[in-house]
């Protein structure tokens, strides 16, 4: 929250966005603590690293007993990431930002490339339901070609999943983004409609859903959330 970080009697300014990464010795537990609920929350993913083969353990002792230097080189940088979740008083007076057609023309989106990353998004997500006889039309609307009783699964980020539900629903997604909280590994349900034959819409039926949490006694994470959660 201070955007700055101390070490000593030296305070630093942090990156914008900054990133933590912790290591877990997976042997024992001499000499660690365990992590508050409040930091646990703020991990975005876990990466497993498995033991190194005998390759990489030559090229490992290489690196450290040698002089062999290692080049790095960066693949993103702090100015190519765009905040999904916006302060409320400067989201509410973006217009443009809760226009479906609009959202990704603002100097915001366009300065990361939104546009193009969305329609990435979305043209493969359609791609698949043309496999199911599903193709879409102009205006949001799906063409059946061949109706199929499937149930498709898919698993997501939370920012792709509310992309592609912008995409069926027709919603900014900046507006799903700003007002909806979803919990981490929460299910939402869209169930297709074809109200008329032939001609298919989608509808959210469950969103958020965490009942398989609770019934297994698991914690539900408010990550990204700024005041208490209800649970059943």
């Amino acid at each position: 929250q201070e955007k700055t970080v101390t070490v000593g009697k030296t305070t630093y300014e942090l990156p914008k966005p900054f990133m933590v990464l912790a290591t877990q010795n997976p042997i024992e537990n001499e000499g660690t603590y365990p992590l508050p609920e409040a930091q646990l929350d703020r991990f975005l993913f876990k990466l497993l690293v498995e033991f190194p083969s005998k390759d990489e353990l030559k090229e490992i002792m290489d690196i450290t007993i040698t002089n062999k230097k290692v080049e790095l080189a960066p693949v993103i940088n702090g100015e190519d990431i765009i905040a999904w979740d916006f302060m409320p008083s400067y989201f509410s007076k973006q217009e443009e930002l809760h226009d479906k057609n609009l959202w990704h023309e603002t100097e915001l989106m366009k300065s990361g490339n939104m546009g193009e990353h969305y329609r990435e998004v979305c043209e493969g997500f359609d791609a698949i339901l043309k496999e199911y006889g599903y193709e879409r039309e102009e205006g949001g609307m799906y063409r059946v070609k061949e109706s199929k009783d499937v149930t498709l699964v898919f698993f997501c980020h939370l920012g792709v999943s509310f992309v592609i539900m912008s995409h069926l629903l027709g919603i900014a997604p900046p507006v799903l983004w700003q007002g909806f909280f979803v919990a981490p590994t929460a299910v939402t349900v869209l169930g297709c409609e074809e109200r008329i034959k032939g001609e298919a819409a989608f509808r959210v039926q469950i969103m958020g859903d965490t009942r398989h949490l609770t019934e297994a006694g698991e914690p539900i994470s408010a990550s990204g959330y700024f005041t208490d959660t209800f649970q059943l």
